[in-house]
């Protein structure tokens, strides 16, 4: 008797033990990305990683005096994680330029960007970065294999007579959302070519065990919008969970990638995006979280920075204004943008004691950094609960073609980098350089087994009862025909929906004024400050012009 209780003591001490050292040994990996584009006839890789702050490639006692740097601080885990072609090849370490790091260690986070060149491809290319040590997460046991990966092909698209460019996000380093209430994350998916962008859930074979682990019906994704809605009444408080998405560029209609015809509607490549949630014990109530206000830039806006720009050294310079709420109070700026920018935080402009002021500058470095970048920001409160993003998008050594461009059949004009006759992307149903050809039944272009018939004009798809949509791309639901207002998202229930409102907005459509409690449409007007250049924004039918910020800081230039 007195043996068998000294086993099972031994075997209880033992199974403790292995538990603390998987425990110490378990990575702090908070999210990432990979996006690739094809550069003066190579392949340029760019990626952004995440990591519990100290525990990333800038090591202990990182801090806001280390942006800006390149660091390769690799401890025991991190050490061994290489990116990997398909035959093994290593290409290039998890090392980068640290771009963003809390100033808190509660919550921390930093977060930082490398880019790596590689010769074209001749077949599909796959790269991927494999036995990532992601942190301890809610339904999840500890583990050290999760996986990033892109596949490249660098074949001549027929529509474009050039290679495609994989979609690219920015990421939060984390995201903080409320206990027991509803949110809505906001990918924000781009694509530098001007293809349409879905989202869907990374498979297994794609992300590893660091795949996607939210409790089951608690989560819808929208491809389309890529928004995805979370519902954390069955969530653990404090704990952490992961999302896996894959970004997929796509046109909708018939193209050849190089000798071989592409299927309408299929992907054309696809860009991996993984973050980590955080279930923060708050009040479920929107006008709590920190939010962006005047004069901060509007969502999405496109900027240019031109050669004649680099050879003054004009740094772009970007300013965000966050709220510091009066119960939890704002504390910092979460920040996901290239490689060897800067940011300070400064006083308010307007003199406001509640508003918190981060201003970012980035002198680009040619031949890598060129073409599109993406910045985003987010506030972070003394919680941990983060706002939505604000994000820009700047084209490095391009000009503004839109001048001179004039688009068809409501087409949208969009400079892309290093085409001017690209400039324009087109409504649905036309296609050209200028939006002029519609497309027509043999261009293939109803989706989800639509038939297509011929028209004056565009082509007209009947879809299955289960589409609709020009090119029947969208699933009917109870939010196809709901009128969410004041931006609010719509979040489909079955037989009915939810209008999930924001920040001051209340009511079943988001009706509501939290300011007045009167009933209202809104329209805001925003206004973008940029030092290189002022850029018209539009805002529902309000057109505003921005102006520029001529205080430049000498010393980060």
């Amino acid at each position: 008797m007195k043996y068998g209780l000294m086993i099972n003591i031994l075997f209880g001490l033992f199974i403790f033990n292995l538990f603390l050292e998987l425990k110490a040994i378990h990575g702090k990996f908070l999210g990432g990305t990979i996006s690739w584009m094809v550069l003066q006839n190579k392949l340029r890789l760019t990626y952004r990683l995440a990591w519990e702050k100290g525990t990333g490639p800038c090591g202990p006692g990182c801090n806001i005096f280390d942006v800006g740097k390149e660091v390769s601080y690799f401890s025991t885990e991190i050490a061994s994680l290489k990116w990997v072609d398909g035959n093994g090849t290593i290409l290039h370490d998890v090392s980068y330029v640290l771009t963003s790091v809390s100033r808190s260690d509660m919550n921390g986070w930093e977060q930082g960007e490398a880019i790596f060149m590689a010769g074209l491809p001749s077949t599909p290319m796959f790269v991927r970065l494999t036995h990532i040590p992601w942190i301890m997460s809610s339904n999840t046991l500890a583990n050290d294999n999760g996986m990033l990966e892109t596949v490249i092909r660098t074949d001549l698209i027929s529509d474009k007579g050039t290679s495609n460019q994989s979609p690219y996000s920015s990421l939060p380093s984390f995201l903080g959302i409320a206990h027991n209430c509803t949110s809505v994350i906001e990918i924000p998916a781009e694509d530098p070519d001007g293809d349409k962008v879905r989202c869907r859930w990374a498979e297994p074979s794609e992300c590893g065990s660091g795949r996607t682990n939210l409790p089951i019906n608690s989560v819808w994704l929208d491809p389309g919008t890529c928004k995805v809605t979370v519902n954390t009444a069955g969530y653990d408080v404090n704990s952490t969970y992961r999302l896996a998405v894959m970004l997929e560029d796509y046109v909708p209609y018939k193209v050849n990638v190089g000798s071989k015809q592409h299927r309408t509607g299929t992907a054309l490549s696809k860009t991996p995006w993984q973050m980590t949630l955080r279930i923060i014990r708050v009040a479920c109530d929107n006008t709590l979280r920190p939010y962006f206000v005047f004069p901060t830039l509007k969502d999405n806006a496109r900027v240019f920075y031109s050669k004649d720009m680099y050879r003054a050294r004009t740094p772009v310079h970007i300013s965000y204004y966050l709220t510091t709420l009066k119960i939890n109070g704002s504390l910092d700026f979460m920040i996901s943008g290239p490689s060897f920018m800067k940011y300070v935080y400064e006083s308010d402009d307007l003199n406001r004691t509640d508003v918190m002021k981060l201003s970012v500058y980035w002198t680009p470095k040619p031949p890598d950094q060129i073409a599109d970048f993406q910045f985003c920001v987010w506030g972070v409160d003394t919680m941990g609960i983060t706002s939505k993003a604000k994000c820009v998008i700047d084209i490095i050594f391009e000009y503004d073609y839109c001048n001179q461009t004039q688009c068809e059949n409501n087409g949208t004009c969009r400079n892309i980098f290093d085409n001017p006759l690209e400039s324009c992307v087109c409504d649905t149903g036309y296609v050209g350089t200028n939006c002029s050809q519609a497309l027509q039944c043999h261009d293939a272009p109803c989706l989800n087994n639509g038939a297509c018939f011929p028209a004056n004009g565009p082509f007209i798809c009947t879809c299955d009862r289960e589409y609709t949509g020009v090119h029947c791309e969208n699933r009917i639901t109870a939010c196809t025909s709901a009128l969410c207002q004041n931006e609010g998202t719509c979040l489909y229930q079955p037989g009915s929906f939810q209008c999930i409102c924001p920040v001051n907005f209340t009511g079943h459509l988001c009706e509501i004024s939290s300011y007045t409690g009167m009933y209202v449409y809104v329209q805001t007007k925003q206004t973008t400050l940029f030092t290189h250049k002022p850029v018209t924004t539009t805002t529902k039918s309000t057109i505003v012009s921005s102006t520029s910020v001529s205080n430049t800081i000498n010393h980060l230039t």
